[in-house]
């Protein structure tokens, strides 16, 4: 490039008799700028040597490289490595029409890289990889309580602890929990946190929470202590699309490292599958309702009201949202 840009400009002199030893390759300094030139042709017309030159160049000093970024050695060595597989209820609205299982992968390493992982069943076996980046995952130390679905959960709260202390919670306000912030999986509930409070390296206590998201409200009262907890990361979860005939069957996720193999396992119950409609991460629309029987009995009959409610009735039956 330096010579190049050097050689970019080119200068043609007339010069009497007495410089004819002029030779390509040689210097020449003048009274101007660039003040060194190299002489690239020269030829003899008559009693003038014509002399073509371009600008004399040289290489530049050394430069100071930048570090860049760190990349992990291909031999870095996983010890403690945590697996889990999770199925999540349609987060997106676009479910397939198979389930779908999400790979989870941690370890306590300061480095990361992804690892091949052998996902099987009595049906199928496929390779994967771990997702690019380690997911934010712990388990719980507390027992979350019971809580209301409807606004922010301000009497529980649920002590985490990750595998790799280095990692981080973060608070939020509570205007950005609609818009899908801190969506974590504990347990087989999903819920939102407001307030992540530090207790020590790698665990934290939630509180402010939103319960009961993406119609799983119905796990609320199922937690434990040695809950699994992972916060939804689309880039720290390997999502594994599976045939519909996998529902109702255990799959095995396998890794092999350099002296143990890890494996977890999952029972595909189909809560991946789409099954209801969802606004804004809210079900507006879900599983078909029980049937209702129309109005009859009692001992004032306002015959105008209960033709009303059997036409809300008939049309919800027709649109499949009780049973008939």
């Amino acid at each position: 490039m330096a010579r190049r840009w050097a050689r970019k400009d080119r200068l043609t002199v007339r010069l009497p008799p007495r410089f004819a030893t002029l030779e390509p390759g040689a210097l020449v300094e003048l009274s101007m700028s660039p003040a060194r030139w190299q002489v690239e042709r020269s030829t003899i017309d008559g009693m003038v040597i014509v002399a073509e030159l371009r600008p004399a160049w040289s290489a530049l000093s050394a430069l100071a490289a930048d570090a860049g970024r760190f990349l992990p050695p291909s031999d870095v060595l996983i010890g403690d490595l945590a697996l889990t597989l999770v199925e999540l209820p349609d987060l997106t609205g676009h479910a397939g029409l198979g389930p779908t299982l999400h790979l989870a992968a941690s370890t306590n390493a300061p480095t990361w890289k992804r690892l091949p992982v052998e996902v099987s069943s009595n049906q199928f076996l496929v390779g994967v990889h771990t997702a690019r980046r380690k997911t934010v995952m712990g388990s719980a130390v507390t027992v979350l309580g019971d809580g209301e679905v409807e606004g922010i959960d301000t009497l529980n709260s649920v002590e985490v602890e990750l595998i790799d202390p280095t990692q981080w919670l973060t608070s939020c306000e509570d205007d950005a929990l609609p818009g899908g912030a801190n969506l974590v999986l504990l347990g087989d509930e999903l819920l939102q946190f407001a307030d992540a409070a530090v207790l020590s390296p790698g665990r934290f206590l939630l509180t402010r929470l939103l319960r009961g998201r993406y119609a799983t409200d119905w796990a609320m009262d199922t937690h434990a202590s040695s809950d699994v907890f992972l916060l939804i990361d689309p880039a720290s979860l390997q999502s594994i699309p599976l045939p519909i005939s996998v529902r109702g069957a255990v799959v095995t996720a396998s890794c092999r490292l350099a002296d143990s193999t890890v494996s977890t396992q999952r029972l595909v119950d189909g809560r991946s599958l789409r099954t209801g409609l969802f606004i804004d991460g809210e079900q507006v629309v879900g599983r078909r309702a029980a049937a209702i029987a129309a109005p009859s009995g009692g001992a004032t009959i306002d015959t105008e009201a209960r033709a009303a409610v059997s036409q809300i009735l008939e049309g919800l039956r027709q649109h499949g949202l009780i049973d008939s």
